[in-house]
Order: C-alpha cells, then structure tokens, then sequence
C-alpha cells in the first residue's frame, strides 16, 4: 500500500472511531455534532428528571395586585429604613397587609403565629412537598412590595394539617420572616429578617 492510500485508510478508521463512540445530536454549519455516549445518557437522565418533577402550584387568589402609593407613610423609605418592613402594625381580617423588603433576598417567606404555627407564603422547596405557594420563590427574590389579603388561607408546615387554614385568627403577634432557608436553626446570629403585626383581642 502506497503512502496516499496509507494516510486515507488511517483517516477513515479514526472517522468510524469518532462515529462509534458518541451520538449524532444535530448540525452546526456543515460539520456534524457528536456527544459521547456517557453525555448524551447524562441529558437524557436530566431530561427525564425534569419532565417527571411535579408542577409548581401558585395560588396567588389572596395577593393584592397594582400599583400601591403609601399616602399614609407607613413604610419608612430613608436610608436608615430596615431592610424588612410590615404594615399596618395593628391587622384585622379588613386590612389589606403589605411588606416591603430590601431586593434582592432569600426565597422564602414564612409567618409564625402567636401559638408557634409556622404558615409559608412561599419556598424553593413547595414543588417536593406538594405545597402551594402565593408567589414563585424566584420571582419573590426580587419583589419589593408584596400585599395580601388579612383573610389569607395557607396549609400549615406541621402534621395533621392537610388543609388551608385562616392564618390570622389568634389574637397576638405574627412574625414574618424573609430568608434564604428557614428550615435551618442558627446557634449564632439570625441572619433572616423580621417583622411583626399584631391581630387584637376581640372585646
């Protein structure tokens, strides 16, 4: 066998190589994209994985939607303003209730009740637990102002509380809290941000 045809049989033994070993997936321009075998078995896992993952449920039915002008400064906006607001301070199930948190935050929002019931507004991990939420964690990182209705209905976080419950029933303070993973206790410094109302005793 000649030089010329030594070089050509080379060159055609390392194209069935590269053929044999990876998947054909498309085009790019005139050359042809090939993913090895272990590759395209990976995005097929992750597509299937994701396909599979449960919708996330939004019910934002309760959410107070427009614009919001605070004619009656009840949020302070100067610089020293605390990075996590809730108002009015006084709520009965008329009131419409508004936050205004510093952008962007954590994923999550949560109000514990004057018993120690914690409720979530919102959480990355709703769509494992089956959970519904008022607004898309993602979305709510970079929300300022959220409003709501005082008569909400959230699901507790605790056993044997398979429906939506009022929320701001008991007369007391609820603790809203704004963070990045709410389910971790700190030893230390809290690094969440707070805020609270109070629902008043019926005379």
């Amino acid at each position: 066998m000649n030089k010329k045809y030594a070089i050509l049989a080379a060159l055609a033994g390392a194209a069935c190589q590269v053929k044999d070993s990876g998947i054909t997936v498309g085009n790019a321009g005139s050359s042809t994209v090939t993913v090895a075998s272990g590759a395209a078995s990976s995005v097929a896992t992750s597509s299937t994985t994701a396909s599979m993952a449960p919708p996330l449920m939004v019910d934002s039915s309760a959410v107070v939607s427009g614009p919001w002008v605070d004619n009656k400064q009840v949020m302070d906006t100067s610089v020293d303003a605390p990075n996590f607001q809730c108002a009015p301070k006084i709520v009965t199930h008329n009131d419409t209730i508004t936050l205004r948190a510093e952008v962007p935050h954590g994923g999550w929002l949560a109000v514990k009740d004057p018993a120690g019931m914690s409720y979530y507004f919102t959480s990355p991990i709703a769509r494992e637990v089956g959970r519904t939420v008022v607004v898309d964690p993602e979305t709510f990182k970079t929300v300022e102002v959220l409003r709501f209705r005082a008569d909400i209905m959230l699901r507790p976080y605790y056993a044997g509380h398979d429906t939506a419950e009022t929320v701001f029933q008991k007369p007391g303070k609820y603790t809203f809290t704004i963070g990045e993973n709410l389910a971790t206790e700190y030893d230390e410094e809290d690094p969440n941000w707070h805020c609270t109302v109070e629902v008043p005793r019926l005379p």
